[in-house]
C-alpha cells in the first residue's frame, strides 16, 4: 500500500525518506483482466477496496525520470515488492505490497570535462624538428678546392723538347758526296762550277739553327761543327774545280 523515494538506494525503507505522489498503480484479476487503477497520494499510499478472496496482480508504473529499486532485500514488509507483483487475498486485506524508486544521477560532469586531452600543446610543437640547420650546412664538401688543382700535370716542360732530335745536322752534311771530282776530268770543259750561292745557302743553314734555350748543347755542336766541315767541304772542292779550269 506505499510508494517510497528510496534516496540511499537499499531497497529499504528508512523513516527519513518520503513517500512519492502521483504514481499509477493497476490491478488485475487472474484472467488478466484490469478491475481497479488508482494514484498515490501524497504521502505515496494508495489501497484497493472491496475485493474477494482470489488470485491478483498490482502493476506499479515506473515514474518518469526514476529508476526502480531493489526486490526483497529484508525479510520484513519494508522492502521493495517489484514493478509486477503476484498477490492471493484469502478472506482479509492485505496492506503489504510496496515499491520504492530512486533518481540516477546524470552528473552533468562530463567526464570528457572538455580539457581537450589533445590540450592543443600540439606535440608537433613547431619546434621543428628539421630545425632549418640544414644539415647540407653548405659546407659544399667539394669545398672549391678544385683537386685539379691546375698543377697540370702536362707541366708544359714538353717533353718533346723542341731538342729536334733530327738537330739539322743534315746528316748529308752537304759534303756532297759526289765530290764533284768529276772523275771524268773532262779538263777542257768549263763545267760551270757551282755558284756561290751554293756556299752561301751551307753558312745560312749553320747560322739558322733555331735557339730554343732548352736544346742540349752537345746537340747544337755537332749540328754546327757538321755545317762547318760541309762547307769548308765545299770550298775546297770549289777551289780545286778552279784550279783544274786553270
Amino acid at each position: 500500500d506505499y510508494v517510497w523515494y528510496d534516496s540511499n538506494k537499499d531497497g529499504k525503507q528508512d523513516p527519513t525518506e518520503k513517500g512519492i505522489k502521483g504514481v499509477k498503480v493497476t490491478l488485475q484479476n487472474e484472467k488478466g483482466e484490469v478491475i481497479g487503477t488508482t494514484e498515490t497520494d501524497e504521502n505515496g499510499k494508495y489501497r484497493f477496496d472491496n475485493l474477494d478472496s482470489g488470485k491478483y496482480k498490482v502493476i506499479f508504473e515506473k515514474p518518469a525520470g526514476l529508476t526502480q529499486t531493489g526486490t526483497n532485500t529484508t525479510e520484513d514488509d519494508k522492502d521493495a515488492d517489484g514493478g509486477e507483483v503476484d498477490v492471493t487475498i484469502t478472506d482479509h486485506d492485505d496492506f503489504t505490497l510496496d515499491n520504492g524508486y530512486y533518481e540516477e544521477e546524470t552528473s552533468d560532469s562530463d567526464s570528457d570535462s572538455d580539457s581537450d586531452s589533445d590540450s592543443d600543446s600540439d606535440s608537433d610543437s613547431d619546434s621543428d624538428s628539421d630545425s632549418d640547420s640544414d644539415s647540407d650546412s653548405d659546407s659544399d664538401s667539394d669545398s672549391d678546392s678544385d683537386s685539379d688543382s691546375d698543377s697540370d700535370s702536362d707541366s708544359d716542360s714538353d717533353s718533346d723538347s723542341d731538342s729536334d732530335s733530327d738537330s739539322d745536322s743534315d746528316s748529308d752534311s752537304d759534303s756532297d758526296s759526289d765530290s764533284d771530282s768529276d772523275s771524268d776530268s773532262d779538263a777542257g770543259k768549263h763545267t760551270s762550277a757551282k755558284p756561290m750561292s751554293t756556299v752561301k745557302d751551307h753558312h745560312n743553314k749553320a747560322k739558322a739553327l733555331p735557339e730554343t734555350g732548352s736544346e742540349d748543347n752537345g746537340s747544337n755542336n755537332a749540328t754546327l761543327f757538321g755545317g762547318l766541315f760541309a762547307a769548308l767541304g765545299s770550298l775546297l772542292l770549289f777551289g780545286r774545280r778552279k784550279k783544274q779550269d786553270k
